[in-house]
């Protein structure tokens, strides 16, 4: 909720007050007449020797019930020091209670010469009228026509346990944050602490929806000040106008009124004169009569709080504050996005699956752990909701949710420019913790409150939020929000990492030593080293590929390169031009192939000779997202045309296998045939090869020795060009027949081509 109305603690009174109504003691049994209430033998009134401005006031007379009066208020003690900022003539009246009444001594009067205006400087008496010389005009929060501003109503509801120091801490600041109370329903009302013992709570009406608190009208206006006094004037809204003084007592928090009344809307029969002061800043007033009118229930005592604003506040309130809304950061649509180019799954954090944040976006409660969740909600227990899955495809914006139970319910989704989502056929319902339930608001959507990214600025998690709202509201008033774990690498802001198991398999050409080694997690962008171990001597290698697990599957880009190959701990030559990279198995996995008697780098390995008693090492680097290449393939009458990034990604020098699949329309005779990598910083020095192309599956002719490549097109990327009848490689074509004696394929390869793959190298930069 939002901190508005800060209320603040002050420690030095005008008055040193014991200022109050009299009680009906016991009257005393002596008689005492006026005359026997002599200054300096009954009473004495003295000023202090070093302050002058400070007043005591003392009864001598022992076993009797004194009665002081005195600018600004009343007292029943026996000793009253009294702190009066202004000079000016002073009027006293001393008293006893007798059987016949309170008599009365001779008035006293003082004529006090100096001003000490440090009894006023605190800021509450600055809240209250304005400061020294200066005067402020209240009224409470309704008009004739109803209209109220900040309150929304004269007029709340508090148990009686609620005074300045139950509200407030020692440094001033509130307990309860009341700056959104003004806005929340009687349900919504119940304080996060105790007052003497008991439950406090309180009730925001609004006059609205509860005008049977009093009738619309202009109650008047009460303006206290500080000139050459602390004056209050009242005028009622009959136009009746009273003028009296008043304390504001900082150690009890009360104002004494003198002379006039509180302004209020109830027909009391004991106007009170001593308030109780609960909220107070600069232009918010809110006062409690002591004692309360009779609203109470006999277990639960209650009052009523009466609310004020300024007459200028009220006049000329400030325009609505406009919602906050989340704030997502500088590109927010392209960090989802590299995320999402393919179907990517999102579970639930086991950690902290479910918070509730304000419109800003800001978590309420910031739980991040299960110890973190308290009693009233539960703890939360990933084997409820663990089977819980959102995959979502931008590319062709399809999602697809499986509930819990097993229920799927897909469709399409559209994200906003404000992060909103929403589910054509919304989200499944389930149980998520204690009485909460996951599920989308009424409109199918939830809203992107923030956005977690791992240290190579990829996304790795969300929190994103349900609208709710209080009863008969029609704009939300916060969000029930879900925290939403993608499934790639790289760590959430939980500290959830997902990470993908990385190892090396091994096998000499006896077929032992042979297995994977230890694997090692891979978090995000960097160097990692795996290692084999044997207890043998090893002289050759018949495969020595490194795996990342899956990697492919969830960062179709992602690339890796091969820093250096270590045998017990030495460095040994390889060459990297001949280090095959990419999913050579279409199994999802990112693999680095130094040897394989199977694989593309067979007859030509990587690695000419190892020689390993104990242990052979790879290290290597890994970018999630490596540089993009794409594919551009046209065919005669520029129909049907590909083009867009492969499902691969390059980081450096050696061999690289890319796909195009899943071609919707058939390709028999190319037009435009090349392979670019964008970016590449070396385009224009590189040196290239290609190796093999797969058409449809089966391996076609290659005439590597036509191949172009380098910054054909000095746009800063290295293309390979298989045949282009705009480049180097079109020979004799023309718009009826394709020449490819100067390509690099076989026209006679091409017959309905519907998927290719392709091994090309950097074999230096």
């Amino acid at each position: 909720m939002k901190k508005i109305f800060k209320l603040l603690l002050s420690a030095v009174a005008l008055f040193a007050i014991g200022a109050c109504t009299p009680d009906t003691p016991e009257l005393p049994a002596m008689t005492i007449s006026a005359e026997d209430l002599v200054m300096g033998e009954a009473y004495t009134i003295t000023q202090d020797s070093e302050d002058p401005n400070t007043i005591y006031l003392t009864s001598l007379l022992k076993g009797v019930t004194p009665l002081w009066e005195y600018p600004g208020g009343r007292s029943q003690k026996a000793e009253v020091k009294l702190q009066i900022a202004f000079k000016g003539q002073y009027t006293f009246k001393y008293g006893v209670l007798t059987p016949g009444g309170y008599v009365y001594a001779e008035p006293y009067v003082l004529d006090l010469t100096t001003d000490n205006f440090a009894y006023v400087e605190d800021e509450l008496w600055t809240y209250l009228s304005g400061g020294r010389g200066n005067s402020k005009t209240w009224v409470l929060d309704i008009d004739a026509e109803g209209n109220t501003t900040y309150f929304k109503g004269p007029k709340w509801f508090f148990s009686n346990g609620y005074t300045w120091d139950a509200l407030h801490k020692p440094n001033g600041e509130c307990y309860l944050d009341m700056s959104d109370y003004a806005a929340a329903g009687y349900a919504d009302c119940i304080a996060p602490y105790v007052v003497d013992g008991a439950s406090a709570w309180y009730w925001a009406a609004d006059w609205a929806g509860n005008s049977w608190m009093c009738g619309a009208a202009d109650y008047g206006t009460m303006t206290f000040d500080l000139i050459d006094g602390a004056n209050c004037t009242v005028v009622d809204q009959n136009g009746n106008e009273t003028k009296g003084s008043y304390i504001l007592d900082l150690d009890t928090h009360e104002i004494v009124l003198t002379d006039v009344v509180l302004l209020n809307p109830d027909n009391m029969t004991a106007n009170p004169t001593t308030l109780r002061l609960i909220a107070l800043d600069d232009y918010r007033m809110q006062i409690a009569a002591v004692p309360d009118p009779p609203y109470t229930a006999p277990d639960n005592p209650s009052m009523t709080v009466y609310n004020f604003v300024t007459k200028e506040y009220f006049d000329n309130p400030p325009a609505p504050e406009q919602p906050k809304e989340p704030e997502l950061p500088d590109g927010w649509k392209d960090i989802v996005g590299q995320i999402t180019q393919t179907a990517i799954k999102w579970t639930l954090s086991t950690e902290n699956p479910i918070d509730w944040c304000q419109l800003s976006g800001e978590r309420m409660n910031g739980w991040n752990t299960p110890s973190d969740y308290p009693d009233w909600l539960g703890t939360p227990d990933a084997s409820v909701y663990g089977d819980f899955s959102l995959t979502m495809d931008s590319s062709t914006n399809a999602y697809i949710a499986v509930a819990p139970d097993g229920t799927e319910i897909g469709g399409s989704y559209t994200l906003d420019e404000k992060g909103i989502y929403r589910f054509e056929n919304g989200l499944p319902s389930f149980t998520l913790i204690g009485w909460s339930s996951f599920s989308t608001d009424d409109d199918n959507e939830l809203r992107i409150m923030s956005i977690g990214t791992n240290s190579n600025g990829v996304i790795s998690d969300m929190w994103v939020g349900a609208k709710e709202y209080n009863d008969g509201a029609t704009e939300p008033h916060q969000y029930r929000a879900y925290h939403l774990i993608a499934n790639v690498g790289g760590g959430s802001g939980s500290g959830e990492e997902k990470g993908y198991e990385a190892s090396i398999y091994f096998t000499n050409s006896g077929w032992w030593p042979s297995g994977n080694g230890p694997a090692v997690k891979v978090t995000g962008d960097g160097t990692y080293t795996c290692e084999f171990t044997v207890e043998q001597q090893v002289t050759d290698a018949m495969v020595f590929t490194v795996d990342i697990k899956g990697l492919r599957n969830d960062y179709p880009a992602s690339g890796a390169l091969v820093k250096a190959v270590r045998c017990d701990g030495a460095d040994i030559a390889f060459d990297a031009a001949k280090v095959a990279y990419g999913d050579l198995e279409n199994n999802g996995n990112l693999r680095m192939e130094l040897a394989n008697a199977f694989g593309p780098t067979a007859g030509a390995p990587a690695v000419a000779a190892v020689d390993f008693s104990q242990k052979i090492e790879v290290e290597f680097e890994v970018k999630f997202e490596a540089y993009q290449a794409q594919i551009m393939l046209t065919n005669t009458g520029w129909w049907p045309s590909y083009g867009g990034a492969t499902q691969a990604g390059i980081l450096g020098v050696g061999k690289h296998k890319l796909t195009l699949d899943e071609m919707s329309d058939a390709v028999s005779a190319p037009m435009v045939f090349c392979i670019d990598l964008l970016g590449y910083p070396h385009a224009s020095t590189a040196q290239c090869g290609i190796h093999s192309i797969k058409v449809n599956g089966e391996q076609a002719t290659v005439k590597a020795g036509n191949l172009v490549y380098g910054d054909l097109e000095k746009k800063g990327n290295l293309r390979w060009e298989l045949f282009n009848i705009y480049g180097e490689t079109k020979g004799d074509s023309t718009d009826d027949a394709m020449d490819y004696s100067q390509s690099v394929i076989d026209g006679a390869d091409f017959t309905n081509v519907t998927s290719l793959e392709f091994l090309v190298s950097i074999d230096a930069e």
